[in-house]
C-alpha cells in the first residue's frame, strides 16, 4: 500500500495510547511519559480500562469510548487481544496503528493486516520500539530518552539499535527528523517509508539498519527514486551464516544471500556500511551536511602519529592525498617551524597554537581542487587545544562551501573543542580512521548514483523459437524428475541465448568415443555423461588433451572403472567429446547466475577454474544486465587486473565477458525454472571468450526463489513507429540521451495527472528524473520525429497503492492527433502490464485536451468535474 495514510503516522493531529499505564517500569508507563512530556501539540487520548486518570489526564475505558476518529493509535497490550482491538480501531476510523506488542505469530499478524486493509488502516510493527518525530515533539516509543530535532531519518528493524543511536546522538547534539522501529514489518516496510521520506521536507538524508528486505521491487524502486536527492546509507546485518540465522530468527523472515545484497544496494541508490561504528560516523557526517565529497583529502595535524594513521587509512580506502602546491609550501615556509612536513599530511608540530592552525588551514583550504580538509589535534602540554578549535571554528564561517571535518583526539579535554567545532558545522570524529572512513563512504555515493540512475536494459530480443526450444529441454528434464541438466543440455540452452560455449558430441560407448574423436580431430576432451554427477572432475570424469583414438578409448574405459569406485550409484549414459581448445595466453574466468529468494536473478563473474571456490574472486550484479553494468562488474574482480594485460600478455576481450553476462541475464529472465547457471571455465583472451564447461540447475517443487527481477527492464516492447505526412515518428520509452531534448522542449499541457510532482514542461532536475524511471511505478514515453525533434511526452505514474495509473500528456502545438494517441496507448500498455486497465487524467474544460478527449470517443469516460477540470478515464478498448 506504500505511502497510504503514512502522513497520519508522522504528522498526526490526534493520538490514542491503548495500554497507557502508571505502573513504574512498565512499557505502558514509559510510552505514556514519553507521549505526555514530548511537547506534542495535538489531541491525546489515554486508554486503560482499569484507570480513571494517569498523570492528571483522564483515561478512557476502551477504544469504543473514543469521542472522535483518530489519526494514530499506539497499542501496547497483550497479543491475545490484538485482533479484536485492531478491528475496533479500524471501525473507529483510525488511519494508522503502531503495534508495540510482541508475541504474534507471522500468520496471525498477517491475518490482522489483511482484515483491516479495506479500511485503509496501516500497521507499524508488531514487536517494535515505536516511532519518534522530534520536530513536532512526538515520542511514541519506550526509549529511555528523546533525540534532538534534525534532518536525518533513521529506519531500523531493531529497537536496540534505535535506542543505542538515540543515546549516542544526544551527547553530540545530532538531531533526527524521524526514527522508526519497524519490528516484524507485517505491513509498513522499508519501501513504504522510503517512498514517504522522498517527499518529506523535514528529511534530508536517511540511515537504515536492516535485517531482512521484503518486496524487492518496491524497495529498489523507492530507493532509486529517493536516493537521487537524499543520501541513503544502509547497515544490513547477517553477513555471516550465523548472523543470517540470527537475523532470520529475530525477524521471522528469510534473509537473502549477503553477496546479493552487496549487489542490490548500489542499484537501489544506497551505500552499504559495515558496522555500528560506521552508522554513528555517517550520522555525524550527515549532521554536518557532508552529503557529497570527492575521494581526495588534505590533512592538517599537530601530531605526526595522527597524520600517519590518517594517511594509512586513506591509502587503504582509496582516498587520494594530494600534495600541497608550490605556492602553499612557499606561504607555509614563511610562518612554520623549519621542521614542518612540507607534504600532505601537513604536520604543523606539537607546539602549534591557534595562530599556526589559522595560517595552515587558511593556506591549505581550497589548495587542492575538490579536496576535503581533515583538521586534527592531539593534546599537548605546550599548546591550548581549545583555542585552536575556536580558531578553526571561526575560519569555518568563510568556508561553508567546502567540506571540513576534524579529529580532536582524546577524551577528557575534548568537550569544549568538540562543542566549538560542532557549533561551526564541523563533524568531529574520535579517531583519524573514522574520519577517513566517513570520506570513503560518502565519496562512494557517486558510484551508487551512477548505478542506480543507469537505465535498466531491455530484455534482449530473442527468436521466439529459441525460447521455445530452451523451454522444451527444461520441461523434458523436469518430466524426468531431474533438477540438473547434463552438460550437453546446458550448452544447448546457452547456445540458444548467445552464450559462447564449445560444441559437444555424445558417444554412448568407449568404442564410439574413439570413432567420434577421429572425426573431430585431435586433441580432444573426454567427459563422463551422467545426470547424477555435477562436478565431473571430482570423480575422475574428465580427461584432457587426448591425441589418438586408442588413447580416447583407453581413457573412456579407465573412466568407467574409476566411476564404478567413486560414484557406484550414478547412472551413466555415455561420454561427451569436444575439441581441446588451447589459448596459451588465455585466462580462466567464471560467469554464472543464481536466483535469489529476495532479489530474483543475479549474475556472477570472477576468476574460474577448479580453484574458483578457494580463490573466491567474484562480483555480483542484479539482472537485467547490459554491457555497461557487465563491465562494471568485471572491474570489481581481482582477475580484471590480469585481463587488462601485463608484460607479453595482451589485454583480453572483457567486452566478450560482458556480452556473455548479458546473455545469461536474458536467459534467467526468460526461463523462470532455471535457478542456477555456471559456465566454468570461460576461457578469455585477446580474441574473445568461450565456455568450456557448463552446468544448469532447475527449480525443485519446494523452491521459494523469486522468478521476478527486482529491477524492471526498460520496456522495449512498448512503442511504435508512425508514418506521418513528411515525417517518421518513433514512440518509445525515454532514455538518458533524451535529457537535452527535455531541457529545450516547449510543449503545451494536454492531459495532466493529480499526483504531487507530476509532469510539467521539464527543466533541470525534472528532466533528469524523467530519464531515470524505474518502470515499476513510473514510465515516460516520447514521440521523436525526424531530425531528433521531440514532438510530445507521455507520462504514467502508478499510484502508491497500485490501484490507479495517472497520466500526463504534453505535446507541441502542431502535434498530430495520431501521435498524441500513440503516446496515450504507450502509457496504457504500461498500465496494463501492471494490472490496470485505464488511465486517470484531468482535462481543462476549454483546453486542447478536451478536443483530444472528445476524439477518443467511447475510450474516454468522464467521471467528474472539479474547479474547471474534468476527471476522466482513458481505456485501450471502447467503454461498454
Amino acid at each position: 500500500m506504500t505511502t497510504h495514510n503514512l502522513q497520519a503516522l508522522f504528522e498526526p493531529a490526534s493520538v490514542a495510547l491503548v495500554g497507557a499505564s502508571q505502573r513504574e517500569g512498565s512499557v505502558g508507563a514509559i510510552l505514556t511519559r514519553n507521549l505526555l512530556r514530548g511537547g506534542f501539540k495535538g489531541t491525546i487520548h489515554l486508554i486503560n480500562p482499569h484507570a480513571r486518570e494517569i498523570e492528571g489526564r483522564p483515561c478512557l475505558p476502551s477504544v469504543d469510548a473514543l469521542p472522535e476518529p483518530i489519526d494514530l493509535a499506539v497499542v501496547a497490550t497483550p497479543a491475545a487481544g490484538l485482533p479484536q482491538l485492531i478491528d475496533q480501531l479500524a471501525s473507529r476510523g483510525c488511519r494508522c496503528a503502531i503495534v508495540i506488542s510482541a508475541g504474534l505469530g507471522a500468520d496471525q499478524a498477517d491475518a490482522i493486516v489483511s482484515s483491516v486493509r479495506p479500511s485503509g488502516l496501516r500497521i507499524l510493527g508488531p514487536n517494535c520500539l515505536g516511532m519518534l518525530s522530534p520536530g513536532i515533539g512526538l515520542n511514541l516509543s519506550f526509549s529511555h530518552c528523546s533525540p534532538e530535532p534534525g534532518s536525518i531519518a533513521f529506519l531500523t528493524q531493531s529497537g536496540a539499535i534505535a535506542t543505542s543511536m538515540i543515546d549516542w546522538s544526544r551527547s553530540r547534539n545530532i538531531g533526527f527528523s524521524r526514527i522508526v522501529s519497524l519490528g516484524d514489518m507485517r505491513d509498513i516496510d522499508f519501501g513504504d517509508l522510503l517512498d514517504y521520506l522522498d517527499r518529506d521536507q523535514a528529511t534530508s538524508s536517511i540511515l537504515i539498519y536492516a535485517e531482512t528486505i521484503t518486496s524487492a521491487r518496491k524497495f529498489v524502486a523507492a530507493g532509486r527514486r529517493t536516493g537521487r536527492g537524499k543520501p541513503i546509507f544502509i547497515l544490513k546485518a547477517g553477513r555471516s551464516h550465523a548472523g543470517a540465522l540470527a537475523a532470520a530468527s529475530h525477524t521471522g523472515a528469510m534473509a537473502g544471500a549477503d553477496a546479493v545484497h552487496d549487489a542490490a544496494f548500489p542499484r537501489a541508490g544506497m551505500v552499504r556500511i559495515d558496522t555500528l561504528r560506521d552508522l554513528y560516523g555517517i550520522a555525524l557526517a550527515l549532521s554536518a551536511s557532508m552529503t557529497s565529497v570527492s575521494p581526495s583529502l588534505s590533512i592538517v595535524t599537530n601530531g605526526g602519529g595522527l597524520g600517519v594513521l590518517a594517511a594509512d587509512a586513506a591509502g587503504a580506502a582509496g582516498v587520494r592525498l594530494p600534495p600541497p602546491s608550490t605556492l602553499a609550501i612557499s606561504k607555509l615556509d614563511q610562518v612554520m617551524p623549519r621542521s614542518w612536513s612540507r607534504a600532505n599530511p601537513i604536520d604543523i608540530l606539537g607546539d602549534a597554537h591557534a595562530d599556526r592552525y589559522d595560517v595552515a588551514v587558511r593556506t591549505i583550504s581550497g589548495d587542492a581542487a575538490d579536496s576535503s580538509l581533515l583538521i586534527m589535534n592531539c593534546p599537548t602540554g605546550v599548546a591550548d587545544r581549545t583555542n585552536a578549535s575556536e580558531s578553526v571554528a571561526a575560519l569555518r564561517q568563510d568556508h561553508k562551501d567546502e567540506t571540513w571535518l576534524s579529529c580532536w583526539a582524546g577524551e577528557e579535554s575534548v568537550g569544549p573543542s568538540s562543542r566549538h567545532l560542532r557549533t561551526a558545522g564541523i563533524a568531529n570524529f574520535d579517531t583519524p580512521e573514522e574520519a577517513v572512513r566517513a570520506i570513503e563512504l560518502i565519496a562512494s555515493r557517486s558510484r551508487v548514483l551512477a548505478l542506480s540512475s543507469h537505465t535498466p536494459p531491455p530484455a534482449l530480443v530473442q527468436d521466439p523459437s529459441r525460447s521455445a526450444n530452451a523451454s522444451a529441454i527444461v520441461k523434458s528434464a523436469i518430466a524426468d524428475g531431474r533438477t540438473l541438466l547434463t552438460e550437453a543440455e546446458a550448452k544447448a540452452i546457452l547456445e540458444l541465448f548467445g552464450v559462447p560455449v564449445s560444441s559437444v558430441i555424445i558417444a554412448p560407448t568407449p568404442e564410439a568415443a574413439a570413432e567420434l574423436a577421429e572425426q573431430i580431430g585431435f586433441p580432444v576432451v573426454l567427459k563422463i555423461l551422467s545426470k547424477d554427477i555435477t562436478h565431473k572432475s571430482d570423480v575422475g570424469g574428465v580427461r584432457l588433451g587426448l591425441s589418438s583414438g586408442d588413447e580416447t578409448k583407453k581413457a573412456a574405459e579407465e573412466m568407467l572403472s574409476t566411476l564404478a569406485r567413486n560414484a557406484p550409484t550414478a547412472r551413466l549414459e555415455g561420454f561427451t567429446l569436444q575439441s581441446m581448445i588451447r589459448k596459451p595466453l588465455g585466462h580462466e574466468a567464471i560467469i554464472g547466475a543464481v536466483r535469489d529468494p529476495v532479489f530474483g536473478p543475479c549474475l556472477l563473474v570472477g576468476q574460474g577454474g577448479v580453484s574458483t571456490e578457494i580463490v573466491h574472486d567474484r562480483a555480483l550484479g542484479l539482472a537485467p544486465v547490459d554491457r555497461a553494468i557487465g563491465l562494471e562488474m568485471i572491474s570489481r574482480t581481482r582477475i580484471s587486473r590480469l585481463l587488462a594485460g601485463f608484460r607479453h600478455v595482451p589485454p583480453a576481450r572483457v567486452d566478450a565477458i560482458a556480452d556473455a553476462l548479458c546473455a545469461l541475464s536474458d536467459l534467467m529472465i526468460s526461463c523462470a525454472d532455471i535457478t542456477e547457471i555456471d559456465v566454468n571455465p570461460l576461457l578469455v583472451d585477446a580474441d574473445g571468450a568461450i565456455g568450456l564447461d557448463a552446468r544448469i540447475r532447475l527449480r525443485d517443487p519446494n523452491d521459494i526463489r523469486s522468478a521476478q527481477t527486482a529491477i524492471v527492464p526498460w520496456p522495449a516492447e512498448i512503442g511504435q513507429t508512425l508514418t506521418e505526412p513528411g515525417d517518421t515518428v518513433i514512440v518509445r520509452a525515454s532514455r538518458p540521451a533524451d535529457q537535452d531534448r527535455f531541457m529545450s522542449f516547449d510543449g503545451e499541457r494536454i492531459f495532466e495527472s493529480a499526483l504531487p510532482g507530476s509532469f510539467s514542461p521539464p527543466r533541470g532536475a525534472i528532466s533528469e528524473a524523467l530519464v531515470h524511471d524505474d518502470y515499476y511505478r513510473e514510465a515516460t514515453f516520447v514521440a521523436v520525429g525526424s531530425g531528433d525533434r521531440l514532438l510530445g511526452v507521455g507520462r504514467v505514474q502508478i499510484s502508491p497503492e497500485r490501484d490507479r495509473a495517472l497520466h500526463d500528456l504534453t505535446t507541441i502545438h502542431a502535434c498530430a492527433q495520431t501521435v498524441r494517441c500513440a503516446l496515450i496507448d504507450a502509457c496504457l500498455q504500461f498500465a496494463t502490464l501492471h494490472g490496470l486497465s485505464h488511465l486517470v487524467t484531468f482535462v481543462n474544460k476549454d483546453g486542447p485536451g478536451r478536443i483530444l478527449a472528445d476524439s477518443l470517443g467511447s475510450r474516454y469516460q468522464q467521471t467528474g468535474v472539479s474547479e474547471g477540470r474534468l476527471t476522466g478515464l482513458i481505456s485501450l478498448q471502447s467503454a461498454t
